[in-house]
């Protein structure tokens, strides 16, 4: 199959595409901007020159490299994301010249926060209402933005979400129309990877959305282990890495927490249990009964201060526990995210649409 992914903010295109490939097929990723991580993609849908004028124009100039495909999938409804644009009948026109089309559940969609405090007993809305507020942020909170999402996943073939936090609000509209498949990631060939042990364990929080990963509370932990621990870690806290940047830190430390105000776990926790890393992340037992997994090995954090400290200090005064997190780390990733395994589901899941 030839196929078009619309949209990768976090690294899911790229390791689909690894899984993909293997299988035989072939994906395109096209991009609405490079962002500060720097992913790779193989087309830029934005105009070199951005305004008002160009960026209303210029997406109908990209029509004819964005049909023609077996499937196109969209990583977000709002992928022009300006509120001026979208407009229904350029999504139509993608719909309408491509085999089938799907949305993929993986960002802070309209109808996430609508619908997120239904079904989760925490979300970000509260703290990125705090912390991040932009004029994005304020576009997708309206009622414009949620009925476009409605239009588009109403206009899909099939609505996949990547993990708990987002089927919820597309299975309580979309129920027949709503399949969920987990994270892809490109394990390769890497085996046996050990903790390295210092004098000192190292922590390590990449801050990217400062209010939807919690890194408030994360920082308050850090401050306190620091003033209890502070002959034993070592505590980095890093604002907007390029992707590279990130993972050479990554690598580096010995446990990654990564965020505290989601029931899932995500691409950043992927990377980190690729590297035989301990990770401190979302883990719900409704997230993980979502992706029928067992066995996770991630250890999950909440918006709560104190809580983070204690599995903080629990891995601090039981070092040893690392190394064996290490080999259940990687196994876990083979078992449930290995690319090919999840490029095949999504194959299939394409075939029952397109038969």
């Amino acid at each position: 199959m030839n196929i078009l992914l619309i949209g990768d903010f976090s690294g899911f295109g790229r390791n689909l595409k690894a899984g993909l490939q293997e299988l035989g097929h072939e994906l395109t990723i096209a991009v609405s901007s490079v962002g500060w991580k720097k992913f790779q993609y193989d087309l830029k849908l934005s105009p070199k020159k951005r305004n008002v004028l160009t960026d209303r124009i210029h997406p109908y100039s990209l029509l004819d490299k964005l049909c023609g495909y077996d499937i196109v999938l969209l990583i977000d409804p709002l992928v022009f994301y300006k509120n001026y644009f979208p407009r229904k009948d350029f999504y139509k026109r993608i719909f309408k010249n491509n085999g089938a089309s799907f949305l993929i559940g993986a960002t802070m969609d309209p109808f996430f926060w609508r619908h997120s405090n239904e079904y989760m007993r925490y979300t970000p809305y509260n703290d990125m209402l705090k912390h991040d507020w932009n004029p994005f942020l304020q576009f997708k909170l309206s009622d414009k933005a949620y009925d476009f999402n409605r239009f588009v996943a109403e206009s899909v073939d099939g609505i996949i979400p990547v993990m708990y936090d987002y089927e919820g609000s597309y299975k309580m509209l979309f129920p027949d129309k709503t399949k969920t498949i987990p994270l892809p990631f490109h394990v390769g060939n890497s085996n046996n990877i050990t903790q390295t042990i210092n004098d000192k364990l190292t922590f390590f929080h990449g801050i990217s959305r400062f209010g939807f990963k919690g890194s408030e509370y994360i920082e308050k932990a850090f401050h306190h282990i620091q003033m209890k621990y502070s002959d034993k870690v070592e505590l980095i806290c890093s604002r907007k890495l390029p992707f590279n940047e990130y993972i050479e830190i990554l690598n580096k430390s010995n446990v990654v927490i990564d965020q505290t105000n989601s029931y899932s776990y995500g691409m950043n926790a992927l990377y980190s249990l690729n590297s035989g890393k301990t990770v401190m992340s979302g883990a719900e037992n409704e997230a993980l009964d979502s992706l029928n997994s067992s066995g996770c090995p991630i250890i999950n954090i909440i918006p709560n201060v104190d809580q983070i400290i204690s599995e903080m200090e629990a891995i601090i005064e039981n070092p040893k526990l690392l190394n064996k997190n290490s080999e259940r780390s990687r196994m876990y990733l083979k078992n449930y995210h290995d690319s090919v395994i999840i490029a095949d589901r999504y194959i299939n899941y394409f075939k029952t649409k397109l038969s």
